[in-house]
């Protein structure tokens, strides 16, 4: 089911039929029928721009290609995978009936590039809550230029509304650190504090008042994000800045738990080090957090045997078996 979204011209503009778009994407079985919504949204809003159309019309058009990417991100993480990680065959239609694709359909299949997936799958991790208050948000801002976008979305200051103690802070010990500087140097540490420094000693790091989220993180990134729903939108924002050049290199402290959710499906394309005992961290209060379950350290770059040499000590390092 699709929708179609009309430019109306003259001194006003608007998406017309805008809750029937939005209708139309929760109703969405296909990533085509995703797409269709997505593409005209977003011609519209470049057409409110150019136009110089107001913030307000703008933000309508954004608002659904954001809505848009973030159902294709749930369609793409909810289809069945080849054992190399492909698109699953799917059904298609013939005149005599239906039939099954033998083809492998890869994203190139569906008309999209890998970092488009993970980008759409990034939007999809962020939890509702926080989405609807992004997007709450923005509207209400419009005066002051509050922009909807990808970007803006990811970049969300959305730490002190989902933690508010010292709860979700663990800090890693030194024996991973060490490993951890031998593989990437100089690291910018996004998701830290003064007491985690005093044994990471990272280049530049961002503590909860500064709000990682709203950075930028250039050049190699260590990532050992705070637990509860934080998890799931630093992995997103670190693929996000990884898949625009902007990171070049990373390695994710991650507790191995998460493996069957959609935001965690993207780091199967990266080499990955499942713990094979319990890491000890450390508390804020300064003794050690018996840890309940394993970990995964994820490593996103260029040069994963450097990372199968330091890391394989602490468990199995595995990559995805392309067929």
């Amino acid at each position: 089911m699709t929708t179609s979204l009309t430019r109306v011209t003259g001194p006003t503009f608007a998406l017309a039929h805008f809750d029937r778009a939005r209708l139309a994407l929760e109703q969405a079985s296909t990533i085509d029928e995703v797409r269709e919504i997505h593409d005209q949204a977003e011609a519209l809003r470049i057409y409110a721009r150019q136009s110089r159309q107001s913030r307000e019309m703008q933000n309508r058009c954004a608002e659904i290609t954001l809505r848009a990417e973030r159902r294709a991100g749930d369609l793409l993480a909810a289809q069945p995978k080849h054992p190399g990680g492909r698109p699953a065959k799917a059904e298609t239609g013939t005149a005599g009936g239906t039939c099954f694709d033998d083809r492998p359909r890869t994203y190139a299949d569906l008309g999209f590039t890998k970092q488009t997936a993970h980008r759409w799958q990034a939007v999809a991790a962020v939890p509702e809550a926080a989405f609807e208050r992004f997007i709450q948000a923005a509207h209400a801002g419009e005066a002051d230029g509050a922009e909807i976008s990808t970007t803006a979305l990811l970049a969300r200051r959305t730490v002190a509304a989902l933690t508010s103690s010292e709860s979700n802070e663990y800090y890693t010990p030194t024996p991973y650190i060490e490993a951890m500087r031998k593989v990437l140097g100089d690291v910018l540490d996004p998701a830290s504090n003064l007491q985690a420094q005093q044994t990471i000693r990272a280049r530049v790091f961002y503590t909860i008042e500064d709000d990682g989220l709203a950075h930028d993180w250039p050049g190699a990134v260590w990532l050992n994000p705070p637990y509860g729903g934080l998890q799931a939108i630093f992995t997103a924002y670190l693929l996000d800045q990884y898949a625009r050049g902007i990171t070049t290199a990373a390695i994710l402290l991650l507790r191995a738990t998460a493996t069957e959710t959609a935001w965690f499906q993207p780091l199967w394309d990266h080499t990955l080090c499942f713990t094979d005992h319990r890491i000890p961290f450390d508390s804020p209060a300064g003794v050690q957090h018996g840890n309940t379950s394993g970990s995964v350290f994820v490593y996103l770059g260029p040069e994963p045997a450097r990372f199968h040499a330091e890391f394989a000590q602490f468990g199995p390092v595995v990559r995805r078996w392309v067929l």
